[in-house]
């Protein structure tokens, strides 16, 4: 039942996009009407056909029809689309923290090393390698180890 709703979705809402694109060609241009509080404001909008507003109420786009009559087409505003973030992740030690956002990742951040990783690292270079410096890129060993958290021993290998 469910695969039917979510089909029958999809095709209303494909229905509508193509409606409104039908609308715009066949009028040759886009009548904006405004961007209204409440939903009422519908009931008594006068508008031709192919005009649309904006409902702040329902947070959809709102289409005006040949035969006069408002309908909301569940298309959200422009408002309502979640934008990209560019926010560089946080980098907060050992812990870490769920925080609140509003947008969505753009997918191309690295996360920054943390001092924790740093510190294992450096660790890492004075005893085994018997160097103090951590050079700017990572040396590719066949098999380095690293003790962490006192006793358990963590192998890296290439892949």
């Amino acid at each position: 039942m469910q695969r039917v709703r979510a089909d029958y979705e999809i095709w209303t809402q494909q229905t509508i996009v193509q409606a409104i694109k039908k609308l715009r060609q066949s009028v040759g241009s886009e009548h904006y009407k405004g961007y209204f509080e409440k939903a009422s404001v519908f009931e008594t909008l006068q508008g031709e056909y192919g005009n649309y507003a904006y409902c702040v109420e329902t947070g959809t786009l709102w289409l005006c029809t040949a035969d006069g009559v408002w309908i909301n087409t569940t298309i959200f505003t422009p408002v309502q689309q979640t934008p990209k973030s560019l926010i560089i992740p946080f980098q907060d030690e050992e812990q870490g923290s769920i925080g609140n956002s509003f947008a969505y990742s753009a997918g191309d951040h690295v996360h920054p090393i943390s001092s924790f990783v740093k510190g294992k690292l450096d660790e890492l270079y004075e005893i085994k390698l018997n160097k103090t410096e951590i050079p700017n890129r990572l040396p590719n060993p066949e098999y380095l180890s690293i003790t962490v958290m006192g006793s358990t021993i963590e192998h890296i290998t290439r892949s």
